[in-house]
């Protein structure tokens, strides 16, 4: 199964998400590509071509991040930091070169770690292009 994924702006989906309660209520509502807590929200989607893994954090807390690009044995493939005073951060990943299989993002604050995974297969052989999924 193919999964399709918009590419919606978190400023979006919590617009009306201030006070801590509707943030819970936006974390339960989220589509399967985005993950909230109370100290951020990442949201990750495909690029057009399936070539690259775009990364989408923001930083509510004011905390420093780091993140993480790992590989289907939690290898570290890329990783960042993120300073604390920076609210907004956008990554592309190029995944093009990369076998079939699970890979993983990760965004941790050191007190919260916000996961996302996605899979890279290939399409049959009719239409060569590459697909990701997001679970």
């Amino acid at each position: 199964m193919f999964l399709c994924l918009q590419a919606l702006s978190l400023a979006t989906l919590l617009a009306a998400a201030a006070p801590e309660d509707d943030k819970a209520k936006a974390a339960a509502a989220a589509p399967s590509n985005v993950a909230i807590t109370k100290s951020m929200s990442i949201a990750i989607y495909p690029s057009v071509d399936h070539s690259k893994v775009n990364l989408h954090v923001e930083n509510h807390a004011g905390r420093k991040l780091s993140v993480n690009f790992l590989n289907q044995r939690g290898e570290p493939l890329a990783s960042e930091y993120i300073p604390g005073r920076k609210q907004n951060y956008h990554a592309k990943f190029n995944v093009e070169a990369l076998n079939r299989g699970t890979y993983q993002i990760t965004v941790s604050d050191g007190k919260e770690t916000l996961t996302k995974t996605f899979q890279i297969n290939d399409t049959p052989a009719v239409n060569p292009s590459r697909v990701m999924l997001v679970e």
